[in-house]
């Protein structure tokens, strides 16, 4: 019993120093107290849900797993793998003039294998264009999904079915014995000057997996494996480096916010209630504000370069406007499969849901600094605690009327009289 009474009376010091630590003018002042309480409290709920919804979004948003992308490529989401680039390389060594067989991967350079995928021309020799051969980041689903799409079973001519790199538009074959999907699937956006394609926005280290099994089949009996693991090492940064800005973009406009929440509730309390705090606290806040503000203009665009200007929304429409998930001049349908069913295409649904998290969280963190604002500017105080104050119960009445066990501090006056014993 002593024990807990002594931890009573500590806990009460400790309340008693709190409350006069706050920048208050007492526990009487009741309406102004509530109000700063109640809007730190919700401005900081609303920062909270905002910053880890945007947070959580803008680190996916360029890192979208390679299994959704082959899933919407060719219905299934496995990986190319060691094996069939293997089985890839020794059908180009075997058909390529020059090469003195299957499995020797002499007549193979760099250039040529990823010839196969980026650039090359339309006669299948595997040149491929000076300064494009370190692009294999932004090759071609075919390169990094495991089965050719079923669409390649309604193509009759063999000769239309290789794969040449960009030159040969829809589905391929990368060798004529690579296995075919049986599901359906769905178009995908081509690849563009000012646009590198749905691969862009998948996660780096799914396709450092990828990349590793074509430079392991390439390299692999001639290559230590410590040089194969500097090439993925190499591989993974350039991706990564590529999305810096974009997720910089993103993450710098709800960090600042947090910064300046962080210091409007520190000017809350007597020791940072004087300059400079409060004017560093409405500065961040409103510096944070137009970040955000350039976060929604960034998002939104990459939303119209992506997904808006590229895919057509087909659902419910048939044929002659739409035929196997594209529309009439071919652009892909995001909400139509490969058999014409109204299905939505599982990464352009990723991708959106996504770019909606951001923007979502985006409006919880706006919302929560103007409520940071209005500390830091005593507008809400001079409007809650004027005007609805007689609305409001004091420090004194809660809970239940029950009084406060310390008395309000009240200032001494010299020229006040005193009372005098009678």
């Amino acid at each position: 019993v002593c024990i807990l009474l002594n931890h009573l009376k500590l806990a009460y010091l400790i309340a008693f120093q709190m409350s006069e630590s706050v920048c208050v003018q007492g526990c009487n002042d009741g309406p102004r107290a509530i109000c700063r309480l109640v809007q730190a409290s919700v401005g900081g709920l609303f920062l909270f849900i905002g910053i880890i919804m945007q947070l959580w979004a803008a680190n996916n948003v360029d890192d979208i797993p390679l299994s959704t992308l082959c899933s919407a490529y060719n219905g299934v989401s496995d990986f190319m793998e060691l094996s069939d680039f293997n089985n890839f390389f020794d059908w180009v060594e075997k058909n390529r003039a020059g090469c003195p067989g299957a499995k020797s991967r002499s007549c193979l350079s760099y250039e040529i294998a990823s010839g196969y995928f980026l650039n090359a021309d339309p006669t299948g020799t595997g040149t491929v264009i000076s300064g494009q051969s370190d692009k294999l980041r932004y090759a071609s689903a075919a390169f990094y999904c495991k089965y050719a799409p079923i669409q390649v079973k309604s193509i009759k001519t063999n000769t239309t079915l290789m794969c040449k790199g960009s030159s040969t538009p829809g589905p391929c074959l990368l060798w004529p014995q690579q296995s075919v999907a049986t599901t359906p699937s769905w178009w995908l956006a081509e690849k563009s000057v000012d646009y590198e394609g749905p691969i862009y926005n998948v996660r780096c280290q799914d396709k450092m997996i990828v990349f590793r099994a074509f430079i392991t089949a390439l390299y692999g009996t001639s290559w230590r494996t410590s040089d194969i693991q500097a090439a993925t090492g190499k591989f993974l940064l350039n991706c990564m480096a590529d999305k810096g800005g974009d997720t910089y973009i993103l993450v710098v406009g709800p960090a600042i916010a947090a910064l300046g929440a962080l210091v409007t509730i520190m000017t809350m309390f007597r020791s940072c209630s004087g300059p400079p705090w409060p004017d560093v606290g409405t500065n961040m806040l409103l510096l944070s504000i137009i970040l955000l503000l350039i976060g929604f203009w960034s998002i939104t665009l990459f939303t119209t370069s992506h997904i808006a200007g590229r895919y057509q929304v087909c659902q419910g429409i048939g044929t002659p406007l739409t035929a196997a998930g594209r529309w009439y001049d071919n652009s892909p349908c995001m909400d139509k499969d490969s058999d014409g069913k109204d299905n939505w295409n599982p990464f352009v649904v990723t991708t959106i849901g996504l770019q909606s998290v951001y923007i979502a969280g985006g409006v919880f963190t706006f919302i929560s600094v103007l409520a940071f604002l209005g500390i830091s500017s005593d507008a809400t105080h001079a409007v809650l605690g004027d005007r609805f104050g007689k609305y409001l119960v004091t420090l004194q009445d809660v809970p239940l009327r029950i009084r406060l066990p310390f008395p309000p501090r009240q200032s001494f006056s010299p020229s006040a009289p005193r009372a005098t014993p009678s």
